[in-house]
């Protein structure tokens, strides 16, 4: 399988559940080792034993289980915020610095237009839509080369999926390399710049958003 993602352009990849979709996202973020093939990232071959490995490697990754494994709903806005760069946040006396801690929430927050309370109110007091801004924002607070979202609007209205997508868009308009998995057809359609139709595991077509209608590229999926 080759799997070319560019910088500054969002890849959609959707099929039917079970086409191997996630289990991709997972082995590209180091949670899998996949049992063949390479990955490479800038034109240089790379191997994640980790998770921890994926990410100091520029790689980030936004579960579609965003209650289990997007965030901790019992924690804070700001903990949550702040799990992945612990390391960036020490003080002197390698301990957590509120002030750094502070600062990076309150940039992500702003960034992103997170609706809040205080940063110290638990993360499941906040909506759909912002909990999952606060994914985001933990995630590329990590300076990401590559962002993998998988269905990064499951339990989100209306409104706040337009207002992801179009975070999402300015992303990589900074330059990003962004993979975005969907089931849902039309997310992808309308808001990448290439799709890919992965099917029993493999990649079955490469499509132009602005050259395949919606029912065209459904008559194929599910055909």
């Amino acid at each position: 399988m080759t799997l070319t993602i560019r910088r500054g352009e969002v890849l959609g990849l959707t099929g039917l559940i079970g086409a191997g979709r996630t289990e991709l996202a997972h082995a590209l973020i180091g949670m899998h080792r996949p049992d063949a093939g390479t990955i490479r990232l800038d034109g240089r071959t790379v191997r994640f034993g980790s998770i921890r490995d994926a990410i100091a490697a520029g790689v980030a990754y936004v579960s579609e289980d965003r209650l289990s494994l997007g965030l901790i709903q019992p924690q804070s806005i700001a903990d949550n915020i702040a799990i992945p760069v612990l390391d960036r946040i020490l003080g002197a006396l390698g301990l957590i610095s509120p002030a750094r801690q502070s600062d990076l929430v309150r940039h992500w927050v702003g960034e992103l237009a997170i609706k809040i309370g205080r940063p110290e109110d638990p993360v499941s007091t906040l909506s759909g839509g912002n909990q999952q801004r606060v994914v985001l924002a933990k995630w590329l607070a990590t300076e990401p080369r590559l962002l993998i979202l998988d269905s990064p609007t499951v339990g989100v209205d209306v409104g706040a999926r337009a207002g992801i997508f179009r975070i999402v868009r300015r992303l990589a308009d900074a330059g990003l390399a962004i993979l975005l998995i969907s089931d849902e057809v039309t997310e992808v359609m309308l808001n990448a710049d290439r799709v890919l139709h992965m099917a029993d595991g493999r990649i079955a077509g490469e499509y132009d958003p602005r050259a395949t209608g919606v029912a065209e590229m459904e008559a194929r999926i599910y055909a």
